[in-house]
């Protein structure tokens, strides 16, 4: 084990859980929460005696099905292993609804580099023992990123690191199912993480059979260089259509602007510019480009904005559009809540 110098980028590198995800609209589906008890594709249910550590790393892997029969886990060609959709999903379903194997409090942030690794990996070590023989082997069937300095680090540490996903607590989870789902920087589905510890990954716009459900890693509002950057954290580079064509880096730089102009001008006490036109053109953007995780963000701001400029009905407007996109994964969620909260503060006209 390395010294406790040694810093995780887990601040950077871990699946950060954005509060908000998705398109507006009608046609939300709920198919199904998928079980704590790690049903098998074929229906068999694993025991704590588990005989084949090796047979059931197999069967969670490359024939793992849910249990509502809408995806299974087969190989991804150049990404090991991937999710697929085995019939039509359509926009708004909920794919995936899991709850973490465990969760880890990360510590405290070292400014400029992330959390201490060291005591990440000790917990994880811990908690991986704790865990039954099928737990396990769900934990063990999850990829990890292994770089030459990692020598001192168990496998159970590096799958935790590669895997695991900012909560809304602040705490990190994994989720072995969700593990399997490819980054993609134009995904076709969205995650979130919603009440009692669980993620949701929900369908963007419709899936059509035998398609691969994909996700994103990493900040999507930046140039193609930058994403291939922060990606390169999980060991690999980008090589989807959007990476390979570039041809949206432009838009993709013109949307983090909007993002951080936004951020600054709504976060301060006294009230600036009008910056409603900002908010749209963002909401414009994210749409045309269908980042469904980034959707709730641009709705929110788009909200406050019309608010702090006293049009009270856009601001209805906007609001209602976001509080439909956390409706679609948890409608108790905090974020669903904060924006009832927001809905009734405004004035009625």
């Amino acid at each position: 084990m390395r010294s406790s110098s040694v810093l995780l980028w887990l601040y950077a590198a871990c699946r950060h859980a954005t509060p908000g995800s998705g398109h507006e609209g009608s046609g939300q589906v709920h198919l199904g929460r998928v079980s704590d008890s790690f049903p098998l594709a074929d229906g068999i249910a694993a025991d704590d005696g588990l005989e084949d550590a090796e047979e059931m790393r197999v069967r969670y892997g490359t024939n793992l099905k849910s249990d509502n029969g809408l995806w299974e886990v087969r190989p991804s060609p150049g990404k090991g292993l991937g999710v697929f959709a085995l019939r039509t999903i359509p926009k708004h379903t909920v794919i995936i609804d899991e709850s973490p194997l465990f969760t880890i409090d990360p510590g405290t942030i070292v400014s400029g580099h992330g959390f201490a690794f060291d005591a990440i990996a000790s917990a994880v070590d811990a908690s991986f023992a704790r865990l039954n023989a099928t737990a396990k082997a769900a934990y063990l069937s999850c990829p990890e990123h292994r770089e030459m300095e990692d020598a001192g680090f168990s496998r159970e540490a590096l799958i935790f690191r590669t895997n695991g996903y900012t909560m809304a607590d602040g705490r990190i989870g994994i989720f072995p199912r969700i593990a399997k789902v490819n980054h993609s920087c134009r995904p076709n589905a969205a995650g979130v993480s919603v009440s009692g510890g669980r993620r949701v990954v929900w369908a963007g716009r419709a899936i059509a059979p035998g398609e691969e459900i994909t996700a994103t890693y990493a900040p999507l509002t930046q140039d193609t260089a930058g994403r291939r950057a922060r990606l390169a954290q999980w060991g690999f580079e980008c090589e989807c259509e959007v990476c390979r064509a570039g041809s949206d880096d432009r838009q993709r730089v013109e949307m983090g602007r909007l993002t951080t102009l936004l951020e600054r001008e709504l976060g301060r006490d006294a009230f600036g510019g009008d910056v409603l036109p900002d908010a749209e053109e963002l909401v414009r953007l994210v749409e045309e480009d269908g980042l469904a995780d980034y959707l709730a963000k641009a709705y929110k701001y788009a909200a406050y904005a019309a608010s702090r400029s006293g049009r009270f009905v856009a601001a209805r407007k906007w609001a209602k559009k976001e509080l439909k996109v956390h409706e679609i994964a948890d409608a108790e969620s905090k974020y669903a809540k904060e924006t009832k909260a927001f809905l009734e503060s405004l004035p009625l006209i």
